[in-house]
């Protein structure tokens, strides 16, 4: 998978299933239809190494506009919802999409 398909599948995730944060997140990361975080968005998409999730979470922190923050604090943040994530994911892909050609 390419790191737009990839981007597409962990923001359709969410979409459909819901945003988890903190504990939940813990608990739930691996159950598919229970919702997800940004980084288990991606679980189940491919069967690749960690490498190919590595220029993904690059997109992903510079579409959060939060230099220094980790994905994990910025998608735990209590003020974070599930609008501002689906935007996050919109503008890493249009990065992804603009690196792409």
């Amino acid at each position: 998978m390419t790191p737009v398909e990839l981007l597409r599948y962990g923001r359709a995730r969410i979409e459909r299933e819901g945003l988890l944060k903190g504990r939940d997140a813990s608990l739930y990361s691996g159950i598919i239809g229970k919702g997800c975080c940004v980084q288990t968005s991606f679980n189940g998409s491919t069967n690749g190494t960690g490498d190919i999730f590595t220029p993904v979470y690059t997109l992903f922190r510079r579409a959060m506009d939060a230099p220094g923050m980790s994905i994990i604090d910025w998608n735990d943040a209590p003020e974070r919802t599930k609008e501002d994530v689906l935007a996050a994911f919109d503008r890493a892909i249009a990065l992804a999409e603009g690196e792409s050609r």
